[in-house]
C-alpha cells in the first residue's frame, strides 16, 4: 500500500501514517519469521480419567487457550491415572507399571496398586506423604 501524504506538508508523511505502515511490517515481519501466538495461562482442571485400573487411562489436569495467533505445543496437561489393579482376563498393569503395595498412612494402612516400573525399595515417610513398597511379583 502507498502512504498517504494527505494531513502533511509536502513530501513528507503524517506521523500516523508511519506508524501505521510500522505495525503493518511488523506484522509481516513476525509472520515470515513465525512468530506463535499467545497462550492465556495454564487453569487447573479436574478431569475425569479414562480408565479404572493398571494406570491405563489419563486425566487432564491442566489446560490453556490459544489467545491470539497459530500457539504451538499443548493445550493440556495430562498424567496417567487408574491405579487400582485390574482383574483376569486383563493384564494387572499397563506397561511402565507394576504391582506395588502403597502405604496410605505410616506403616498402618496401606493397598496395592499399579505404581512406575522407576520405584524401587521402600522408604518410610511422613504420615502426610505416601511410602511405596514394590512387589517382587511381575505384574
Amino acid at each position: 500500500s502507498s502512504i498517504s501524504t494527505s494531513s502533511h506538508i509536502g513530501n513528507t508523511p503524517s506521523i500516523s501514517d508511519m506508524i501505521s505502515q510500522l505495525f503493518v511490517l511488523l506484522s509481516v515481519a513476525a509472520c515470515i519469521h513465525g512468530v506463535s501466538g499467545e497462550w492465556s495461562e495454564w487453569t487447573d482442571v479436574n478431569g475425569a480419567c479414562s480408565a479404572t485400573c493398571g494406570m491405563c487411562g489419563t486425566r487432564v489436569v491442566a489446560e490453556r487457550t490459544c489467545v491470539s495467533g497459530t500457539c504451538e505445543g499443548p493445550s493440556q496437561q495430562t498424567e496417567a491415572c487408574g491405579a487400582a489393579l485390574c482383574v483376569f482376563p486383563t493384564k494387572t498393569c499397563c506397561p511402565g507399571y507394576k504391582k506395588g503395595f502403597v502405604w496410605i498412612t505410616q506403616w498402618t494402612d496401606g493397598r496395592l496398586e499399579c505404581i512406575s516400573v522407576e520405584k524401587k525399595g521402600s522408604t518410610q515417610t511422613s504420615s502426610s506423604e505416601t511410602t511405596t513398597i514394590t512387589s517382587s511379583t511381575p505384574a
